[in-house]
């Protein structure tokens, strides 16, 4: 499964690319360096049957399916990102940590079964640090007009650490495929035009993932600074 997940997430790649590259053949763009500056919303979605390595099991030794809500809370992320913008096609890598929130107590079966045993607080302190990288597709020329929708998809790998008062940590290693979309506003435009300022609403729908990393539907913002090289 996660060979598959990573030979897709190549596959979409090479093939975003390939046609940036065909675009820039047949015409030569503007080149912008981009730095990036962001924080969102992260809502779980899915079911799951296990967290932190532990599986959803009720009192008669039965495994269950949960949903997200059952799971986890609402949580945050912040990231920094550095790109390229060039033919209205953004590549941006950068550093993401998304906060995992889980309950303090997760009800199992039918029966108001609390698990673990005794009632016992769940988990320890997640958290989800990630490398990402964007390739996104701007409608219009921001360098241009005050205004662009965007959408894309995102690729990232990374660890979700466990840790608690008086045990070691633990780390997990894991990926995600993700679909970005958005809207880009022009806030400042210095007088010479090689360097303007933008907000954006920045969103992902987690589409695929490997570990025990909770897929979310991601709504933030960021400030992004253009600068001609």
């Amino acid at each position: 499964m996660l060979r598959r997940f990573c030979s897709f997430g190549l596959a979409a790649t090479l093939l975003l690319l390939s046609v940036a590259s065909a675009d820039a053949i047949t015409r030569v763009g503007k080149k912008y360096n981009v730095l990036e500056f962001g924080a969102g919303y992260a809502s779980p979605y899915g079911h799951y049957d296990n967290f932190g390595g532990e599986y959803f099991i009720d009192q008669y030794d039965r495994f269950h399916q949960l949903n997200a809500d059952q799971v986890f809370k609402s949580s945050y992320s912040i990231g920094v990102f550095f790109g390229q913008l060039r033919n209205r096609w953004m590549v941006s890598v950068g550093g993401v940590y998304t906060k995992v929130n889980q309950l303090d107590t997760i009800v199992v079966g039918n029966f108001g079964y609390v698990w673990p045993y005794a009632g016992a607080v769940v988990f320890s302190n997640f958290g989800q640090w990630d490398l990402r990288l964007d390739v996104n597709y701007q409608f219009m020329d921001i360098s241009e007009n005050q205004f662009t929708p965007y959408a894309g998809i995102g690729l990232a790998a990374g660890l979700i650490s466990e840790t608690a008062p008086g045990i070691d940590a633990n780390y997990d290693a894991n990926t995600l495929l993700s679909a970005n979309f958005g809207v880009e506003f022009k806030l400042w435009t210095s007088a010479d035009k090689r360097k303007f300022v933008t907000l954006a609403s920045v969103n992902s729908y987690d589409l695929l993932s490997s570990g025990y990393r909770p897929r979310n539907l991601n709504i933030g913002g960021a400030i992004k600074v253009y600068m001609r090289p």
